[in-house]
């Protein structure tokens, strides 16, 4: 069992989602997340806990649409990753760049068809940061690019979705 606290407390907000390795991430970071984080994991069968170094995280207001010379490209919080899903659950893809002005987010699935029909498979939370599977499906399989761009430039996120069959075997 892995649990994140922000100051001694443990963390509940519905902007946090913990990623691969049990990385916590913040979308849309506000100053009220200005704290100090901490990690702890716990086996219960061999009855041990670890606790992470505690780290203290900063947050000032947002800089939006500022066209200077500190403008800066977006930076992708990590440059790709996987996920396995069952066929049938529901998921979250994450997609988080720092940038100045801040970025905007748009996704593409597997050919480069944008995503940007909102239904009853796909919703956006957090100013498109999170695109929300509600049922994953075969079809799904595949690359699904996360762009950030702002008046300095873009990047992309790379996320690969593999869906579980219940058989033993993935499909991508």
């Amino acid at each position: 069992n892995v649990t994140w606290y922000k100051d001694n407390k443990p963390i509940s907000s519905a902007r946090t989602y913990m990623g691969l390795n049990y990385t916590l991430f913040i979308v849309g970071t506000l100053p009220e997340d200005s704290g100090n984080y901490q990690c702890v994991a716990e086996n219960f069968i061999i009855n041990e806990t670890r606790t992470s170094l505690e780290g203290e995280l900063y947050v000032t207001e947002r800089i939006d649409d500022v066209v200077d010379d500190d403008s800066e490209k977006p930076s992708p919080s990590i440059a790709s990753y996987y996920t396995t899903v069952p066929e049938g659950e529901s998921t979250s893809l994450l997609c988080a760049f720092q940038g100045i002005p801040y970025p905007t987010y748009r996704w593409y699935f597997n050919n480069g068809t944008e995503i940007s029909d909102i239904n009853s498979t796909f919703s956006y939370q957090y100013e498109k940061q999170v695109l929300q599977i509600d049922r994953v499906t075969r079809d799904l399989a595949g690359l699904f690019l996360c762009h950030g761009t702002n008046v300095a430039g873009s990047s992309v996120i790379n996320i690969t979705l593999f869906v579980d069959l219940h058989r033993g075997t993935r499909i991508l």
